[in-house]
This record gives structure tokens, C-alpha cells and sequence, in this order.
């Protein structure tokens, strides 16, 4: 006979206490983006796609690279918080994200329809162990540790750049070590954007020149 006592019902989440991260929604409030336009290579790229994409897929979807370039963000974060956890205080972060247009197609004899366009973003490397544990185990994202500089608010005049733990070449002798990736293009092709959410500074948008202007 099946017991007649109720089960209780099990908390969603156990909090253990002294957690780096926590279950979503998340928000983020002072962010400021920096965008860059990079050229690359596209057949590298779709090469990318087909290893990452195409081939696990086994032929269920199939994506095509849009274009040679590329866009290279840094993302500086002043407020995050977990929202379901308000006493746990907030963090900062920064980001330092490679975003490739791609389309989802699918083949009709020789033609290629395009079904959705999408960015793809193989590499997302940030400074905050919280962002690196969500981001991965809850939304899939394929975030890795790197140590990011850029303008903030604290420091408007320092530089763009991202240390990632790797080697500047594969090899059975590469030391794995902080390693710098290659500078971004020059500061006048930024286009920047502010968003202002509380905290006591005024929001703002501000472009750079374009090359030529």
C-alpha cells in the first residue's frame, strides 16, 4: 500500500551559502559596450562554423558565414545582480566578446534558403568567475577567464586589450601561460553606447569618427 503520507515539495534551489553564482534572472545596470568592425578570413571562419556547428549537427542544420568581418566588443559591466537574491550584493564585470554573422540555410537542390539570421560567438572571455559559472552551466555560452582592459568611468583613458590563459601557437613544448590577443583596430572606427540605469550618472551615447570624417 502506497504510503498515504503527502510528500513535501522540494525547494527549487538549496542555497549552501558562500555560492560564486546563482540561478537567473540576472540584471545589469551602468554598461557601456565598445564596438569594432575586424576584418577576417572567411573561409577560416566558415572552417570555424562547419568544426563547432555544421558537423555535430550531422546534417540536421546547416549554417553559413554572412560575411568576412567580424565584430569585437569589450563590454564594461558596473552593476550586476542576481535578482532573486538581492542581499548578496552586486559584482562588476568585463567582457570581451568575437561575434560572427551567420544564417541558418536550407538546401533546396542547388539553392541555399535562408531561414534565420543569427551571430555566432566562439570565444566570450570575461574577468568575473559568476559570469563564467552562469553563463556556461545555465545559458551555454562559452565563456573562459581573460583579463580585460578598457575605458570605464574610473579610467577613461585606458587602453583596449584581453590576456587569455593559452599559447601563441599550438605545440607540444607551448608553454600555457597569460597570453596577450592581437590590439583592436585603431580608436576613431569605436562606436561606443552608455546605458544608464541608477547610481547617480547621467546616461550617454557617443560615437567615434568614422575613417575619412
Amino acid at each position: 500500500m502506497a504510503d498515504s503520507k503527502k510528500v513535501p515539495s522540494k525547494p527549487r534551489y538549496v542555497d549552501p551559502g558562500g555560492m560564486q553564482s546563482y540561478p537567473p534572472p540576472s540584471s545589469f545596470t551602468d554598461v557601456t559596450a565598445h564596438c569594432f568592425v575586424v576584418k577576417g578570413d572567411r573561409s577560416r571562419l566558415q572552417a570555424l562554423v562547419d568544426r563547432m556547428l555544421n558537423e555535430p549537427a550531422g546534417g540536421a542544420v546547416e549554417y553559413v558565414v554572412l560575411s568576412s568581418h567580424v565584430l569585437l566588443t569589450f563590454i564594461d559591466v558596473e552593476v550586476g545582480r542576481f535578482d532573486a537574491f538581492p542581499d548578496r550584493g552586486y559584482g562588476t564585470e568585463h567582457e570581451c566578446d568575437f561575434w560572427v554573422p551567420i544564417a541558418r540555410v536550407k538546401r533546396h537542390g542547388k539553392l541555399k534558403l535562408l531561414e534565420e539570421v543569427a551571430f555566432f560567438m566562439p570565444y566570450l572571455f570575461v574577468d568575473n568567475s559568476a559570469a563564467i559559472i552562469s553563463g556556461r552551466e545555465v545559458y551555454g555560452f562559452l565563456k573562459q577567464w581573460g583579463w580585460i582592459s578598457m575605458p570605464t568611468a574610473d579610467e577613461p583613458d585606458a587602453p583596449f586589450w584581453c590576456d587569455v590563459q593559452g599559447t601563441a601557437v599550438f605545440s607540444e613544448n607551448a608553454h600555457i601561460e597569460r597570453t596577450r590577443l592581437p590590439k583592436p583596430p585603431p580608436e576613431r572606427g569605436r562606436a561606443s553606447t552608455s546605458v544608464h540605469r541608477p547610481h547617480g550618472r547621467r546616461s550617454r551615447t557617443r560615437r567615434a569618427p568614422r575613417d575619412g570624417s
